[in-house]
């Protein structure tokens, strides 16, 4: 879950909360990592549709103000593909709260599209899993999807949206990860979430296909940590840990060490959940934890990646 990552923890001072809303869990994209599949079938099978409707949408986004809420992430499935994707954006903006938008940028190869919409959005997080057509497309199923979303971030840049870059590793793409930074700051976006699959839902049921090891990563991870420093890039590394690398790197890149925000996740047909708080519960330590810096601060790693592989391949340093 990515939202003003690097500039976000306080207005004034005072921590920043923010909701996270999904609006639906329609998406254009079929990613090979995607973990709403259950929850899409579960919204269909108790509403008929996995798409909350508009005024619903409204009256979550105004709840979410009046709890104080400082800042709004749509998400879903793929929020722009709604036909009131602007008219929700626009709500939040005139209720003076900021705007961030997760997206696989697809919709924002239209111009049109991104004249209409640009204005109301401060920060987009868009998703790009390679490098090159054949292995962004072949993680998102959809033909032509690398070649719209690259025109998106384009068109966002053109109308100066501060983007935001997303990876989310697996095994089609974890060799190719520091090419894929590469393409993110050609784009001149140097703000890059490496995000590590949960494999939960979907992607358990496809784990051989999809989750890499942590000791197969590392160097990979390593080589963007060293290509980010000498291009100035803010690197946030997401369920990738200190002792998952070879050697001792700063803080700055692990932001699961830095969760700190105050997060309402609003999913569909659910209570308002603490986001902080529920993803503790889904994450496990390890025995080399106590004896860790910063196991004070650290929440550990997804629950089943640990029951499935182990831990035999972390190491404090």
């Amino acid at each position: 879950m990515v939202i003003l990552t690097w500039d976000k923890s306080t207005i004034g001072g005072v921590k920043m909360k923010y909701a996270d809303i999904k609006l639906g869990y329609a998406c254009n994209n079929h990613c090979i990592h995607c973990v709403i599949q259950n929850q899409k079938q579960r919204a269909e099978e108790v509403r008929g549709t996995s798409t909350r409707p508009t005024e619903e949408s409204k009256q979550e986004i105004l709840k979410s103000y009046h709890t104080g809420c400082k800042a709004i992430v749509v998400t879903g499935g793929e929020p722009t593909i709604r036909s009131d994707f602007g008219e929700i954006i626009k709500y939040i903006k005139s209720l003076g709260i900021l705007v961030s938008v997760q997206s696989n940028g697809r919709r924002f190869s239209d111009k049109m599209f991104v004249e209409e919409t640009a204005k109301y959005i401060d920060v987009c997080v868009i998703a790009l899993h390679g490098s090159t057509e054949f292995i962004h497309d072949r993680i998102t199923q959809v033909p032509g999807s690398f070649r719209e979303t690259v025109e998106g971030i384009r068109n966002l840049k053109a109308k100066n949206v501060k983007i935001f870059g997303k990876v989310v590793l697996s095994k089609l793409n974890y060799a190719d990860l520091l090419n894929i930074v590469k393409v993110f700051a050609e784009l001149d976006i140097l703000n890059i979430n490496i995000a590590f699959p949960h494999a939960c839902e979907n992607v358990l049921a496809h784990y051989d296909e999809v989750v890499p090891r942590y000791d197969v990563i590392q160097e990979h991870i390593e080589s963007c940590i060293q290509y980010s420093e000498s291009m100035n890039i803010n690197l946030d590394l997401e369920t990738i840990l200190p002792c998952a690398l070879s050697k001792h790197y700063p803080i700055k890149y692990f932001s699961d060490l830095k969760n700190d925000l105050d997060v309402e996740l609003k999913q569909i047909d659910s209570n308002t959940i603490n986001w902080n708080e529920m993803r503790k519960t889904n994450k496990r330590k390890l025995q080399i934890c106590n004896a860790c810096e910063y196991n004070s601060i650290c929440e550990g790693y997804w629950l089943e990646y640990i029951l499935l592989q182990g831990e035999e391949e972390f190491s404090i340093h």
